[in-house]
């Protein structure tokens, strides 16, 4: 494994063909909006329903590669880069 590279991240596509290459990428940060939807039950009480909306994948990156271009993805994935103040965040975050 190359130095600093902690995982590999391997993509493909749906719809393989002979066409697809191998291509070494960077991993898409974000490729779905979320939102909360308030509704109503049939009893009158609300809930909550997660939509996970897709968007459209920025170019040079992995799900570019798979879903658009239909090719293999290759991506290093670093996990190092977490600091204290980055778990912090999020346990603060998750008390909200």
């Amino acid at each position: 494994m190359p130095e600093k590279i902690d995982l590999l991240n391997l993509n493909f596509p749906v719809d393989i063909s002979d066409n697809s290459k191998l291509v070494i990428t960077k991993p898409t940060k974000i490729r779905m909006h979320n939102e909360v939807e308030r509704r109503i039950d049939p009893n009158g009480r609300p809930y909550f329903w997660y939509l996970g909306i897709e968007r459209t994948p920025p170019k040079d990156t992995d799900a570019y590669e798979v879903l658009v271009n239909k090719n293999i993805a290759l991506s290093p994935v670093i996990l190092e880069w977490i600091t204290d103040s980055d778990i912090e965040r999020l346990e603060r975050f998750m008390k909200d």
